[in-house]
């Protein structure tokens, strides 16, 4: 008798289950193919409050930096401008000077390790170096320069 009653509350249970699973696998299609929605972030300095540091998007509800990420100095001059994809650098990444204008290094990354063509420059616009990454292995040294050019 305690056997028959056992069957039938596991029967009972397994419709619910069959129902969360759905209502989970619906969440899930809704966010791939409707997108998640994104907001902008920026922070400031604490001694320097009106002064951006950063700039950058999250994709909600998982909270992953997604696209452009820009930082500042405290004198509001531009450092960087990286990409990002689920939190990891992914593109290109421009570094800058101190005038903001200037490249100072181009690195090119995938799914967070350096890949590609890295390119080293003083603030003058010489080159310091190039190199090439694969997945975050150094694989050739192409060019060093010093800051005279030899």
């Amino acid at each position: 008798m305690n056997h028959k009653r056992q069957k039938k509350n596991q029967r009972q249970k397994l419709p619910l289950l069959i129902e969360l699973n759905h209502i989970i696998w619906l969440y899930m299609i809704c966010i791939l193919f409707l997108g998640c929605s994104s907001k902008e972030i920026k922070t400031y300095y604490k001694s320097k409050p009106n002064q951006v540091k950063e700039i950058y998007t999250v994709k909600e509800p998982f909270n992953t930096i997604e696209g452009k990420y820009e930082t500042y100095s405290l004198e509001g001059t531009l450092l960087s401008i990286e990409h990002y994809s689920r939190n990891k650098l992914n593109g290109e990444a421009k570094y800058f000077c101190e005038d903001g204008f200037s490249i100072f290094e181009i690195h090119n990354y995938k799914k967070g390790m350096l890949n590609g063509e890295a390119i080293g420059k003083y603030c003058t616009g010489s080159i310091r170096y190039k190199a090439v990454y694969e997945l975050g292995k150094l694989m050739d040294v192409k060019e060093v320069y010093s800051i005279s050019g030899d």
